[in-house]
Order: structure tokens, then C-alpha cells, then sequence
């Protein structure tokens, strides 16, 4: 049998009317379904294949690789998926690192936006210290002729207060009076603490009294020597705290201002006038210290 030699047996089916033998063979890495008629025996060894209506030609079933392929062929890469619900190590370190980049870099941008906002409004506002002039001052009960070298005297001073902001109030936490005589102090006082608005001007009164303050002869003499020639030369400081308010929302912090105001020209009467009141000849500006 020709085409057994050929290839290799698989399958032998006889018909049920022992005509037809159908086999299947291997051949050339090809699977082959022959189909033939039987004579006259349904003995393997004697049958012979002749022209009947049974044949078929041989038809390829499907192609499969040589053993010796197999033997050398790798098997194919696993196609399955290995899922896995946790993240690495390093995933969750390189998330760390980002949200706290983007934590530091968020409140970078808060702060750097609020000192640009304040730089702004306290460029636009521009604030200038108040202005303090000196517009009277009426000295009265003047006695230097005490032997215990005690001074009496009373002052009676008025001062104007200029805000010369446009966008910033003025708070005064404290503001001390100080009357000198040749830069000795002969009396103070206190004001009480006020506001002042923007562009406004506030008048303050201030009253001191030098009661038995006791001073230096030398003192005493040259204040009495300028008495009798009618005028005696006076100096004030002022020493205030202040703050600056932009519309009662932001303010800054406490400030402390010394500013000189002399000199304080006060011009008494003549003599044949019974008036023994001095008053300021001439206003006079203060200026920081």
C-alpha cells in the first residue's frame, strides 16, 4: 500500500458495507483523510485501491508542526494578568513627595500673595508721620523768688494735630508733655489717648503745673534774669506711641515718636501793666528728634 509507506497510519475505519476503508494518515506535518474501496477481502494485508465510486482524493485536515519542531519550539509567553489591588513602595513614596511639594509650593503662594498685598496698599497709601504745631502757650503764677529753690508756675498750652494721610487713621496710645527750661524739665503732664481720621486736624489742650518743683539755683536766677527782661525762652518735647490704621482693618505696630517743639518765645507785659500772664509770641512747628 503506497501511500501507508508514505506517511504514518492513524486511524482505519471500515464501512458498514465493507466496500470503503476510510484511514488517516500524517505525512510531511499534514493530517490526510483517504477514503478507498475494498474488492474482494477486508484483510489489510491483501486490499487494493481501484478506481470506484467511494475514492476521494486525499484532503488536507489541518497542518500541524513536525515533533522535531515541537522539541525546538519555546512555548509562547504567558498571556494571563496578574492584577494586584496594593501599590508598590515606590508609588506611594513618589505620592508623598508630590503632595508635599504641592502643599509647600499652595502655601508659598498664600504668603507670597499676602506680602504682595500689603507691600501694595502700603505703597498706594504712603503714610507720613502727623504734623504738630505749637499754637499757644500761656504761662502764669510765675514765682522763682522762693528761698527753698522751688519753682511754681502753670502752663496752659494748645497744640494742633495734622493727619496728612488719605487712606490712614491715626490711633495716639500715649502722648506726654514736656516743659523745659534750657533742656531741664520744669513740668509735664499726660494726655489721654485719642483717634484722629484721615485728612483731619485735631486741637489738644494741654494744662501743667510746676508745683514747688525744686530746681538749681543757676536755674532759678536765669529764669528770673529773663522774667525781669520780659521774655523767657521755654522748649516742649512731646513723646507719643502711635499706630496706623487703614480702614480700621489693618494697623501696624506700636511706634515711638520724640519730636522737639522750641524755641518758645513767651513775651510777658511791662511792668506798669498789672497782667503778669507770658504768651507765645510766634507758632512754633515741632520736628522729630
Amino acid at each position: 500500500m503506497e501511500v501507508i509507506k508514505k506517511g504514518e497510519l492513524m486511524v482505519a475505519t471500515l464501512s458498514e458495507d465493507q466496500r470503503c476503508l476510510s484511514f488517516t494518515h500524517r505525512e510531511g506535518g499534514r493530517i490526510y483523510r483517504h477514503k478507498r474501496a475494498l474488492i474482494a477481502s477486508t484483510e489489510f494485508a491483501s486490499f487494493s485501491f481501484p478506481s470506484l465510486p467511494c475514492q476521494v482524493s486525499s484532503i488536507p485536515m489541518e497542518t500541524v508542526p513536525n515533533p522535531t519542531q515541537l522539541a525546538h519550539t519555546p512555548s509562547p509567553p504567558s498571556t494571563s494578568l496578574s492584577l494586584s489591588l496594593s501599590p508598590s513602595p515606590a508609588l506611594v513614596s513618589r505620592l508623598k513627595q508630590f503632595v508635599t511639594i504641592l502643599f509647600f509650593a499652595a502655601v508659598s503662594v498664600i504668603v507670597l500673595g499676602i506680602i504682595a498685598d500689603i507691600v501694595i496698599i502700603w505703597t498706594l497709601v504712603n503714610p507720613r508721620f502727623p504734623s504738630f504745631q505749637v499754637n499757644s502757650v500761656e504761662l502764669t503764677s510765675l514765682n522763682t523768688t522762693a528761698t527753698n529753690l522751688e519753682l511754681t508756675a502753670s502752663f496752659d498750652i494748645s497744640v494742633t494735630i495734622r493727619n496728612p494721610n488719605r487712606k490712614l487713621s491715626v490711633s495716639y496710645d500715649k502722648l506726654e508733655v514736656v516743659v523745659q527750661f534750657d533742656n531741664n524739665n520744669i513740668a509735664s503732664g499726660f494726655v489721654e489717648p485719642f483717634w484722629q481720621d484721615v485728612k483731619s486736624v485735631e486741637p489738644v489742650r494741654i494744662r501743667l503745673a510746676a508745683d514747688s518743683q525744686v530746681l538749681p539755683r543757676s536755674m532759678l536766677d536765669a529764669i528770673a534774669a529773663q522774667r525781669a527782661h520780659g521774655e523767657v525762652a521755654l522748649g516742649m518735647a512731646l513723646f507719643t506711641e502711635v499706630r496706623f490704621w487703614w480702614h480700621a482693618i489693618f494697623r501696624t505696630s506700636v511706634r515711638d515718636f520724640k519730636l522737639q517743639c522750641d524755641p518758645l518765645h513767651l513775651v510777658f507785659p511791662p511792668n506798669k501793666k498789672k497782667s503778669d500772664i507770658g504768651r507765645l509770641q510766634a507758632t512754633s512747628d515741632c520736628y522729630l528728634a
